[in-house]
């Protein structure tokens, strides 16, 4: 069967993706179907180059690939997510979505999602929303998200020297292992059970408390994403990366139970970075959110390029206006999604005529149109783009409204 193309708001790009189809285990055919809903690029797996793996260890020692991944994205697999988009994806679409797999030397498999070039909170927004809706296309209940932000590589720098003073003081407190721990990466420490650990960590500095303006505005605009898709969420100062190289946001999404306490290991995890590039020796940098899915099931699987003429487009164009319409949009394409109704869409666009010449010249017959006024009364608008008749639509007729005329 063709893949839907998902991709949002193909009409500027210089190069066009080639598309694929996907054959491989369920679980790994699930959240790619989900991703592409989403708006993701299905691409080859990207797997880490030896030169980069080598310039990854320069910057952050010899590290295992399973432990790193428990907590933080492993620099080498960011090193060779962004080495492919400057070699293949800078003419696509920006910013470009695209999603994964990864297998090799891993015992548990990986589906990676990944926005690059756009600074927008709509990039976690969108990450975070495919990452929960995958994992519960998975069978898993009761999800939550832990959150934080440590803010630009110059305010991690100054908090980390702060928390490192800190557990100095303390060191004579911590067991052996720990000590050995706080050695080789000091916030590895914030992942440690220990109690002794966790009350030290508990007095210690607080990343909240160095972040810019700009900074928190971020975190409380994920925040409200977050609320808009009815995710329970957390703000965790424990969530703070490697002390090793850079990030901004990170996330990681659990089971929970009835009590609020964690009930499962992470079963993803994300970050945002923005001079990871710098690190390679490019020569700017490069805004990226990335979210690497656990996903149970083989390693057999295969990759089949295919025409664009091959691919199916979907008819139907979701057009925001406005930033509680733009946060709003994600349930509805949620909805969307589980009645299997396809989209394309242009939420990291914020002008309106953007994203209606784009559905014209794609000639997308239909549009969603919701607004600021239809965000509050839980409708849309949709618009017949050949007649230019339009209907206002409660949310959730929209699905079967739409497989009637589309």
């Amino acid at each position: 069967m063709a893949p839907h193309t998902t991709l949002h708001d193909p009409l500027m790009a210089q190069k066009k993706p080639t598309y694929f189809t996907y054959k491989g285990p369920k679980d790994f055919s699930t959240a790619i179907d989900v991703a592409q809903h989403y708006g993701f690029h299905l691409i080859e797996p990207i797997e880490a180059q030896k030169n980069l793996d080598r310039k990854a260890r320069k910057v952050q020692g010899k590290v295992k690939r399973e432990k790193s991944g428990e907590w933080y994205i492993h620099l080498g697999d960011k090193f060779a997510e962004l080495n492919q988009y400057i070699r293949h994806m800078e003419g696509w679409p920006q910013p470009a979505l695209v999603c994964h797999t990864l297998h090799s030397r891993r015992q548990i498999g990986k589906v990676r999602l990944s926005s690059f070039g756009c600074c927008q909170t709509i990039s976690e927004g969108l990450v975070i929303a495919t990452t929960l809706a995958v994992l519960r296309e998975l069978g898993y209940e009761n999800l939550g998200v832990d959150v934080n932000c440590v803010g630009a590589r110059k305010t991690k720098e100054k908090w980390g020297y702060d928390f490192k003073e800190h557990f100095k003081k303390h060191l004579n407190d911590m067991r052996p292992t720990c000590q050995t721990l706080f050695k080789q990466d000091p916030l590895h420490i914030t992942t440690c059970d220990d109690e002794t650990c966790s009350e030290i960590a508990a007095a210690g500095p607080k990343t909240l408390n160095y972040l810019h303006k700009a900074d928190r505005e971020h975190l409380k605009d994920i925040c409200e994403y977050l609320e808009a898709i009815a995710a329970p969420y957390r703000i965790n100062n424990s969530l703070v990366g490697s002390h090793h190289h850079d990030s901004h946001t990170i996330f990681h999404i659990r089971e929970f139970n009835d009590e609020g306490k964690a009930d499962s290991p992470v079963l993803a995890r994300g970050e945002r970075h923005h001079s990871v590039a710098g690190q390679m020796g490019f020569p700017r940098s490069i805004p990226t959110i990335s979210a690497s899915i656990d996903v149970p099931g083989g390693r057999r699987e295969s990759y089949k390029s295919i025409e664009n003429k091959e691919v199916e487009q979907p008819k139907v164009y979701y057009i925001h206006l406005g930033t509680t319409a733009k946060k709003q949009s994600l349930p509805v394409l949620e909805k969307l999604r589980r009645e299997g109704v396809t989209v394309l869409q242009g939420l990291t666009r914020d002008k309106i005529r953007d994203q209606i010449t784009a559905a014209e010249r794609l000639k997308i017959p239909h549009a969603i149109i919701m607004g600021e006024k239809e965000a509050t009364e839980d409708t849309v608008i949709v618009r017949n783009m050949l007649s230019q008749s339009q209907t206002t639509i409660g949310v959730n007729r929209l699905p079967q409204y739409l497989k009637k005329v589309a």
